[in-house]
């Protein structure tokens, strides 16, 4: 892991693919040697692909699983079945599982921030991150879990990347549950405040699925179920990601006065660099334009120079500015570096 700001360009259950060209690969050849490496162990031949590559590697590998041999180690065992010394087919069954870091508050915990990690990585690395970042408010408990591996990928997802295809809602509702679920426990113990702030944040696909999660909040209802969601939120961080139900979204929110008017009390901040090869920048801006056309007031966009698919150095000072000055906090007596 490279940091500047926060760069996660390796991942903590890589697929290592035997060439320079995994997409041309699994469309030539039968049969795909592939490692799954520790948490310990990076690769960059996953990650550094183009986005829309992710998905075609994930599509092709759904199709040619019947003819991949895998070897199998470390934490992604007991989330597989493993292949046999004949190197038959391993499927991945995705389990629910979500392992949850706690920081607590330094100082009067007057805000709980649930922060979502990207695609294939996890909550232990941006926990460290965060434990050891100066300039954050003391009055910040951050829950931080980590994603359940993917169906047809053993990768940590929120929610199943599908190329050209409809959303996963399913893998949205269940991240989004996961989260409600969290938040609500804030509310209902006894932490001598009434007026614990709640928000939610991500970076790359967890900042898909806080947008999403923030839509939810101000509908007072989970996508395409009409199950009530439990939560109000104050606030929501984007870093680097995309709303993955923008038409829906805007749709849902026409003519609905109630959702317009929580809206209007939820503060948004959206963050990019202009040169990620991983999101495309303009995703940054086609977020913070649907948000605010459907009544939300306060919606933050700012954009950043030479980053790549990373948060940086800039971007992490406003962040801590902006927590501090929406959720009514104090600042640190660390200044940021």
């Amino acid at each position: 892991m490279a940091v500047q700001g926060i760069r996660f360009s390796s991942i903590p259950r890589a697929i290592l693919l035997q060439t320079h060209n995994p997409v041309a690969q699994l469309k030539q050849i039968n049969r795909v040697e592939l490692c799954i490496l520790s948490r310990r162990q990076l690769t960059r031949s996953f990650w550094s692909l183009p986005f829309c590559d992710k998905f075609r590697c994930g599509e092709l590998w759904s199709k040619q699983r019947s003819c991949i041999k895998m070897e199998g180690v470390g934490n992604a065992s007991s989330n597989t079945s493993r292949a046999g010394s004949s190197g038959v087919e391993q499927r991945f069954t995705r389990h629910y599982n979500f392992e949850t870091i706690v920081l607590e508050p330094k100082g009067e915990h007057l805000a709980t921030i649930v922060w979502l990690h990207g695609f294939s990585d996890s909550g232990a690395r941006w926990a460290k991150e965060l434990k050891n970042m100066e300039g954050l408010s003391p009055n910040i408990k951050w829950i931080i879990p980590t994603a359940p591996l993917a169906r047809d990928i053993p990768v940590t997802a929120w929610f199943e990347l599908r190329y050209g295809q409809d959303v996963d809602m399913e893998g949205l509702n269940r991240s989004a549950e996961t989260v409600a679920n969290l938040l609500r426990n804030e509310k209902t113990e006894d932490r001598g405040s009434k007026n614990v702030k709640l928000a939610v944040g991500g970076f790359s696909q967890g900042c898909a699925t806080a947008l999403y999660i923030t839509a939810c909040s101000v509908l007072g209802k989970y996508g395409g179920t009409g199950k009530p969601f439990p939560v109000k939120l104050d606030a929501a961080i984007g870093l680097s990601g995309w709303m993955p139900t923008t038409k829906d979204f805007v749709s849902r929110m026409a003519g609905n006065r109630d959702a317009s008017e929580r809206a209007g009390k939820t503060s948004i901040f959206i963050g990019h660099c202009d040169d990620d090869g991983v999101v495309p920048a303009r995703s940054a801006k086609t977020s913070s334009d649907a948000f605010r056309g459907v009544g939300f007031n306060d919606v933050t966009l700012k954009t950043y120079v030479n980053g790549g698919h990373s948060a940086t150095n800039e971007e992490i000072a406003d962040i801590q500015e902006w927590i501090t000055t929406k959720l009514g906090l104090e600042k640190s007596r660390i200044p940021a570096q």
